[in-house]
């Protein structure tokens, strides 16, 4: 018995005996073992000292064992060990997402910028994608619904097809780095292919009825004339009936619409000569030199020339300019704008005409803009001496 706590045993008449051989061994620890299966509580509580073990030994298939679940003695922090480490990286991926986002859209939007630049989408394009796009909502929301066989629904969704892909076809055949005018199959006589209305039936049947209404709604003339009787700009004549009795040859600038009057030496119009554009484009300057160089042929012969589009604003505004110009009846390209506003109010020209414009005087060689003073007229040409006197004349009265 150790009485005085210093390890000897000390008995009874006895001196101190032998120290303990085993007083400085250790309290032995237990092993750490595989959870068992059978105990889910001891399961959970040990598998968060055995997972970190296990992970440094490769394990096959066949020796690795799932613990159940149990959130009662902390075990889900144990459970969660092998997922842990992904979750820690989860707040730098998100950070670094963040960081990227910004990178990401500045590049996206300089590739849009950089399209549009290329592409040029004009408003005609723009329209056409969005009809495009509602017509294609439409169609999604048709094809969610169930169908029992081919019903009212059925031919729902074919003619909303039918209008999508045509749709598409045309928005893509207005781009500028596309630009098919041959799309729609119209021959160099005027007329549209027979495939055309078939094909895209959507697409003539909207645009008639835009054209009808646009010109029910507005007063203006479907065809003017400057005071020459020489010069008519216009609107798609639909017949023979439309064209004034001084025209006799008429340059068409549309590739959407056909022609629906005769052209022989037996009826009024004896030339005719087609440049197919697209709704708010305009012609390269080899295109245009060619349409002016006819336009002053006529006009040498005596022949009166209609220049037309489908309202005669635009394209039609474009062409005629060059052709004025050409033939010396404006000294610059705005001088000849100005004076079909004379006689044309409505004529327009936007960014993508003023360019082709533009380019077709640089490469030929044609002044741009005089600005009008007192020895210009409205169109850039120089007055006389008596048109000079007699205008002073009147702004001192």
């Amino acid at each position: 018995v150790d009485v005085d706590g210093d390890g000897h045993s000390k008995g009874k008449g006895k001196g101190p005996g032998p120290p303990d051989p085993h007083r400085h061994r250790r309290r032995p620890q237990p092993l750490r073992k595989r959870p068992a299966t059978g105990h889910p509580q001891r399961a959970a509580s040990a598998w968060g000292a055995w997972a970190p073990r296990a992970s440094s030994a490769p394990l096959s298939s066949s020796s690795v064992v799932v613990p159940p679940l149990s959130l009662s003695s902390g075990g889900a922090l144990g459970l969660c060990g092998p997922l842990w480490a992904p979750a820690k990286a989860l707040p730098v991926v998100a950070a670094a997402a963040a960081a990227a986002v910004p990178r990401v859209s500045l590049g996206l939007a300089r590739h849009v910028a950089v399209w549009t630049r290329r592409n040029k989408p004009t408003s005609a394009c723009v329209a056409y994608g969005l009809s495009t796009a509602l017509f294609a909502a439409a169609l999604w929301h048709t094809w969610k619904r169930k169908m029992d066989g081919l019903g009212l629904l059925g031919l729902l969704r074919a003619a909303l097809l039918h209008a999508t892909l045509s749709g598409v076809a045309i928005t893509l055949a207005n781009l500028k780095t596309v630009d098919a005018v041959g799309l729609l199959g119209k021959r160099p006589g005027g007329e549209l292919a027979r495939w055309s209305h078939p094909a895209f039936l959507p697409f003539h049947l909207l645009y008639r009825l835009r054209l009808d209404a646009r010109r029910a709604l507005r007063s203006e003339e479907l065809v003017s004339g400057d005071t020459s009787r020489m010069w008519h700009i216009g609107g798609w004549p639909a017949s023979g009936d439309d064209i004034p009795a001084s025209v006799q040859s008429v340059l068409d600038c549309t590739c959407e619409l056909p022609r629906r009057f005769p052209v022989d030496e037996n009826s009024q119009v004896k030339k005719y000569l087609c440049l197919p554009l697209w709704d708010a484009t305009g012609p390269d300057p080899q295109q245009m030199e060619a349409a002016a160089a006819w336009a002053l042929e006529q006009t040498t012969a005596r022949r009166g020339v209609l220049i037309h589009c489908a309202h005669g604003h635009g394209r039609s505004a474009t062409v005629l300019c060059a052709a004025l110009v050409k033939a010396g009846v404006a000294a610059s390209c705005m001088g000849a704008l100005r004076y079909v506003r004379t006689f044309r109010p409505g004529a327009r020209l936007n960014g993508e005409q003023r360019d082709s414009l533009l380019a077709w005087s640089r490469e030929f060689g044609h002044r741009w803009d005089i600005v009008p003073s007192k020895r210009h007229d409205a169109c850039g040409n120089p007055l006389d001496d008596e048109d000079v006197e007699s205008g002073s004349d009147e702004e001192e009265g």
